[in-house]
């Protein structure tokens, strides 16, 4: 496969923020004032609160959700969309890029 730095900063810098930021909207949205049926219903007959079965479901979604990013990421299918670009670096981890110079006084910590 064609191992890149950028499928590494995608899954270890952009996704949990994404993630995160999913999390929040839907705690706020749909468990502050409970979720509603399809036909959005404001009585309280209609109105289904913070149950089992929403989490069971929340549970899920999210399930469904890290299979898809993980066959996305295991078998290289977001490089693949974006083309061939120029910032896709194959990547080497026995080998320090060489755009990345340590200052003198961190020299200490990385050795």
């Amino acid at each position: 496969s064609e191992p890149t730095l950028q499928r590494f900063y995608i899954l270890h810098f952009i996704l949990p923020f994404v993630l995160l930021i999913i999390v929040i909207i839907h705690i706020y949205y749909l468990h502050r004032s409970s979720s509603t049926n399809p036909l959005s219903g404001v009585d309280s007959y209609f109105v289904s609160r913070f149950y089992p079965v929403i989490i069971f479901s929340d549970l899920r979604m999210l399930t469904l959700l890290f299979i898809i990013l993980g066959v996305q990421l295991t078998y290289g299918v977001i490089p693949l969309f974006q083309g061939d670009c120029d910032n896709s670096i194959a990547s080497n981890p026995l080998q320090t890029p060489l755009h990345i110079v340590p200052e003198w006084y961190l020299l200490t910590f990385y050795a």
